[in-house]
């Protein structure tokens, strides 16, 4: 049996861009029963803003990986609490990299960097890691290094 179509069946695509249009409901005396029904209406039309099942997948699957490999086994807090209480061993194993960026970047950075919820060590150092692979993939691309300079 196919649904009904009306003013008021489930369907979203049967309602009105402005659900508040009294004429929709005429016959109907009761404001209390019109509120409900305008109430109604919009909640069947909401678009819920939820993760869809990939990014669901995705959100789980990472967070499987980030527990069981070495890459979040020391978090960044512990990390920068143990480099700071040790300066002599932070010096030994790190280098402090200091670099003037554009503002409008540097704040992009920490922006992004806070909702992630990564420092800008963390940022750096990724970010490094990436410029490296790829610019050790174009000079191997382009042979550029001299016989014998792997």
């Amino acid at each position: 049996m196919a649904p009904v179509a009306g003013p008021f069946s489930c369907s979203p695509d049967r309602f009105p861009a402005r659900l508040e249009d009294k004429r929709l409901f005429q016959g109907f005396q009761n404001p209390k029963t019109i509120d409900m029904m305008i109430m109604r209406a919009n909640i069947i039309t909401i678009k819920l803003e939820i993760m869809n099942t990939r990014e669901t997948l995705i959100l789980k699957a990472l967070q499987f990986k980030a527990i069981h490999t070495n890459s979040s086994s020391i978090s960044a807090g512990i990390l920068d609490k143990l480099f700071a209480d040790n300066p002599d061993q932070a010096d030994q194993i790190t280098k402090n990299v200091c670099a003037r960026i554009p503002l409008e970047l540097a704040n992009e950075m920490e922006s992004v960097g806070s909702m992630l919820d990564l420092n800008k060590r963390e940022i750096i150092t990724m970010a490094l890691h990436d410029f490296l692979e790829k610019a050790k993939s174009v000079v191997n691309e382009f042979d550029a290094l001299p016989e014998g300079d792997d």
